[in-house]
């Protein structure tokens, strides 16, 4: 039963989604002679999709019929030759970076790190943590020499870590400061989301990959998935602090929606942060730094 839901709702998206372009085309006219084409399209395009996801999630009520949801949709048309795809793909099925600075969570993320870049050989994994650690309080002091970046560049931005470009100054930080470019070889991206410092979010346990529960250091067999992570006592604390659990309505789960497209010799790459919720966009990047 679950499988055909999830199965209907997938189709539902994607005819939501042709509907989305025949929307497009059919307006697109309109909106350039009233604003810049790449303004007029942008907007055009976020609020279609948002609307479009509006009416899918309210649907959506646990963790299968969600996966059904994610993947990439792509969209064409002969006329103005425009080419576009849409991607969702969940967020929650990660561990949120930002977490690192919340006491009681904090224990469990560093053991993640810990393990993460023991495992791509980072010649020094404490500097490194200190730097996300100096980055995301608001302080100026330093837990070490140099770990505090913005003593090193004013322009620097202290609270969080705001964004993958963000992300990648530490990055870069780092690998000058240690002449260590391992750093970069970690699929940060597969790992990690940058989400709300503040928000105890969910991580699906219907979702995790093998490598986020090896850095995790939880306890599975052959199968990972709830049921099974929860047979083992000694995952327990780890996943009631990290939130583990499977999705449920109501639950605060984030997804990206990527939205990639061109029409005619523009091209656009604009992605969206949605919470399930507030049922919301809760940020917005245009040209996003992958």
């Amino acid at each position: 039963m679950r499988k055909s839901v999830a199965l209907f709702l997938a189709i539902t998206f994607l005819l939501l989604i042709l509907v989305l372009m025949a929307s497009i085309l059919g307006i697109y006219t309109s909106y350039q002679k009233k604003s810049p084409p790449d303004i007029a399209q942008n907007s055009l395009l976020i609020r279609s999709v948002t609307k479009i996801l509006h009416r899918t999630v309210k649907d959506i009520n646990d963790s299968d019929t969600l996966q059904a949801l994610f993947g990439t949709y792509p969209l064409s048309s002969s006329v103005g030759n425009f080419v576009a795809t849409v991607t969702l793909q969940p967020l929650s099925n990660k561990i949120n970076i930002n977490a690192y600075a919340l006491k009681g969570i904090d224990p469990y993320i560093d053991l993640f790190l810990t393990n993460l870049l023991q495992y791509y050989g980072i010649q020094d994994p404490q500097f490194f943590k200190d730097l996300l650690r100096d980055t995301l309080d608001e302080d100026l002091n330093e837990r070490e020499g140099e770990s505090e970046i913005r003593l090193y560049d004013p322009n620097f931005a202290n609270g969080k870590i705001y964004s993958w470009r963000h992300m990648y100054k530490i990055l870069d930080y780092y690998a000058r400061k240690r002449d260590d470019t391992t750093i970069f070889k970690v699929p940060w991206k597969e790992l990690i989301y940058l989400g709300p410092l503040h928000e105890e979010s969910i991580i699906d346990c219907n979702m995790l990959s093998q490598n986020i529960v090896q850095f995790l250091s939880l306890k599975h067999n052959a199968s990972i998935d709830c049921k099974n992570l929860r047979k083992f006592p000694e995952n327990r604390a780890l996943m009631q602090a990290l939130h583990i659990e499977p999705y449920e309505k109501g639950k605060s789960f984030w997804i990206e929606v990527g939205i990639i497209y061109r029409h005619n010799t523009q091209e656009e790459n604009i992605s969206l942060k949605y919470n399930l919720k507030t049922i919301k966009v809760q940020e917005i990047a245009s040209n996003p730094l992958y």
